[in-house]
């Protein structure tokens, strides 16, 4: 226990160096667009290589679910990576953009492929987490699990309703639908005590969406504020405990 607690701290140590250095690049550069969402790649890129790893060394007695879930993973951050490339290409050539605003997205031909590409990775990973939920195996009965998804997507639907009143912004409603199942999801496999962690992360990380959609309905920048230190910080959890439960699995393999 000792050691699983020293394993969390230094997570948390790592992810508060890469968030500050992160916030120190930010700080210093002009186009800040460019920078959040590079860094948001190379994060996210991380994640995707930890999962595909994983997969590609998972064995016969690896869980089949879990096997698919890295898999799933891996492509789910792996597509937002590829928009993310997009985006940053966009910031090459108009050098004069600081940071592109909703309008911007919905108007310039680019940026709605990259829409589009990075709207698949909800899909992928709500096919991704419903494989995790499967590994599981939770022992509780399919009226409880139901109950405990409606739950957690209506808890972050209705947060993305009260952002939507105080903003106009009907995208936070989509974003709350969307991001509403996956909390569904997780609401379920928070009933398996070994997630409570991964579920807490995820969570907060899920949250700081429907921050940043009040900050740009407000007309608020969103690439310097604390926003981007909180948000590559939960990444970096994010990714890191991923990494965990893939070693655990591993582990397991080579025994």
């Amino acid at each position: 226990m000792k050691n699983r607690n020293n394993s969390y701290w230094k997570d948390v140590v790592m992810a508060t160096v890469i968030a500050g250095i992160g916030y120190w690049i930010l700080s210093s550069a002009t186009q800040t667009g460019l920078v959040d969402i590079s860094i948001e790649a190379l994060l996210f890129f991380t994640g995707s290589m930890i999962a595909f790893w994983g997969f590609s060394k998972s064995g016969r007695t690896v869980n089949p679910y879990f096997k698919k879930f890295q898999l799933f993973y891996g492509i789910t951050y792996l597509t937002a990576v590829i928009s993310f490339c997009i985006a940053i290409y966009y910031y090459i050539g108009n050098p004069e953009v600081i940071e592109v605003g909703l309008e911007e997205a919905t108007s310039n031909n680019l940026l709605m492929v990259m829409s589009s590409i990075k709207s698949l990775t909800f899909v992928f990973l709500i096919i991704a987490w419903v494989y995790f939920t499967k590994h599981l195996d939770i022992d509780a009965t399919k009226k409880k699990k139901i109950a405990m998804f409606f739950v957690g997507f209506f808890l972050y639907l209705g947060g993305s309703i009260i952002i939507y009143f105080m903003t106009d912004d009907m995208n936070v409603i989509s974003l709350g639908v969307i991001v509403g199942i996956v909390i569904g999801i997780f609401a379920i496999i928070a009933l398996d005590k070994r997630t409570r962690y991964l579920t807490m992360v995820f969570v907060i990380y899920s949250s700081i969406h429907l921050i940043e959609f009040y900050m740009m309905g407000k007309g608020e920048a969103l690439t310097t504020g604390f926003n981007n230190v909180v948000y590559w910080w939960v990444t970096v959890l994010y990714v890191l405990e991923i990494r965990r439960w893939i070693v655990k699995a591993l582990s397991k393999t080579s025994v």
